[in-house]
């Protein structure tokens, strides 16, 4: 007798592992569904703020395109000397998940800096999935502040003409 009861308990300890499951899925569902509604909120405010630089591919995964350019002085945007193109793709569970990144350079972004800025956008997309933040628009504000600060390719040449009248002036000095 004693070992039936121990079956019965083991079987009972399964059936409830089993419906503990249950509600996880339920709760993971609607989760889901609301992380579709703050995804679609994301969109929907990034399309206003960023106009005819955003586009949205909708369908697995969502996709957003958007342009990305870097402040000019009056904090408007300056396209003349460097641009990129930013690539999302949202995958199930995002904002929990990372989603996948591209960049693809456009005007006088090297490979390297294109590297540069898809390693700190990655770093950025990290912190915000583990507290579950939307972040699309905070990773194109740190893409605009990363091309503000960089030298676009064809520029590259102007301040070797600067640091070489920097370093006469030393030799002068010596």
């Amino acid at each position: 007798m004693g070992h039936s009861a121990k079956k019965k308990k083991r079987g009972g300890g399964s059936g409830k592992r089993t419906k503990g499951r249950t509600p996880l899925k339920d709760h993971a569902s609607h989760e889901s569904a609301d992380d579709n509604e703050l995804l679609s909120e994301e969109i929907t405010a990034l399309c206003a703020i960023f106009q005819e630089d955003c586009k949205f591919l909708p369908g697995p995964p969502p996709q957003v395109f958007i342009k990305l350019r870097p402040y000019s002085k009056d904090m408007g945007f300056e396209d003349v000397d460097v641009s990129a193109v930013l690539l999302v793709r949202c995958l199930p569970g995002y904002p929990y998940k990372c989603p996948k990144l591209q960049i693809t350079p456009e005007k006088g972004l090297s490979e390297n800096d294109a590297d540069k800025l898809l390693s700190l956008l990655h770093d950025q997309a990290n912190s915000n999935a583990r507290e579950g933040r939307v972040m699309i628009f905070n990773l194109v504000e740190a893409a605009q502040e990363f091309l503000s600060e960089i030298v676009p390719v064809g520029q590259s040449q102007e301040l070797l003409d600067v640091g070489s009248v920097n370093a006469n002036v030393q030799d002068q000095e010596r």
